[in-house]
């Protein structure tokens, strides 16, 4: 009996001390990160504070390209990537689970302001074969379909088209519009690429931590404190149960 006791203060203080690497953008993709030198923490550090606040885990943030977030998984150097979805890395497959669903986006086209652009309904078949403005490392819907040309950032796309040096490109909903208007860039937002229900991407080597970081993000969301976190970085209209 007094070994099974001491095994149970053994495991329980191991699962208190562990430390879950996050990796963000090192340039931020505002509003949801700001970057490693920027005072607004953004809405996936709110999200990670307010998911592991109740949970024996102490997190840790670093700040990558998104392609280096990308090979820094796969060598297990870090533990959790925020937020893609099991389709944008099938070849990870192997090394990969995923919490519930925290938050829905839009990707959208993004075009220069005032071009000639499709209608929404007809946009997926105009930019098939297209030369289409991307992030590098990131996974998009039908990308077989078209010619990705790769670049570091979401403002990278938006100043490309913009100023008309290439016709198209791909961008979360609530990052275009933040950047557009911050920065007075002439592109505009088009019709939706794809419709996205956001988990955490967590490391295989951490699948341990799914059922305390699963019922945390069932907690916030009955709470409704997800929605809050939106709100305050007027997003709230892009957190859409559809």
């Amino acid at each position: 009996m007094r070994l099974i006791w001491l095994l149970l203060i053994f495991i329980n203080t191991l699962v208190c001390s562990e430390e879950l690497t996050i990796a963000l953008p090192y340039g931020g993709n505002p509003p949801y990160s700001f970057g490693e030198d920027n005072s607004k923490p953004g809405i996936y550090e709110e999200i990670f504070t307010l998911i592991f606040s109740d949970t024996p885990f102490k997190i840790n943030y670093v700040y990558l390209s998104n392609a280096r977030i990308r090979t820094s998984f796969r060598d297990g150097t870090i533990d959790i990537e925020c937020c893609p979805i099991a389709s944008w890395r099938e070849k990870e497959a192997a090394i990969s689970t995923y919490s519930d669903v925290i938050f829905h986006t839009n990707d959208r086209y993004v075009f220069a302001l005032n071009s000639n652009q499709a209608t929404a309904k007809d946009e997926e078949t105009k930019h098939q074969k297209e030369l289409v403005a991307t992030v590098r490392g990131y996974g998009y819907k039908n990308e077989n379909l078209f010619t990705r040309f790769d670049v570091d950032s979401e403002i990278d796309i938006l100043h490309l088209v913009g100023n008309n040096r290439i016709k198209v490109g791909i961008v979360d909903e609530a990052i275009a519009r933040y950047l557009i208007d911050k920065y007075q860039i002439d592109a505009t937002i088009g019709g939706i690429h794809e419709q996205i229900a956001r988990p955490l991407r967590i490391h295989l080597s951490k699948a341990h931590i799914l059922p305390v970081v699963n019922k945390s993000i069932a907690q916030a969301e009955k709470k409704k404190q997800l929605i809050r976190i939106f709100n305050k970085y007027q997003v709230n209209q892009y957190y859409s149960q559809y």
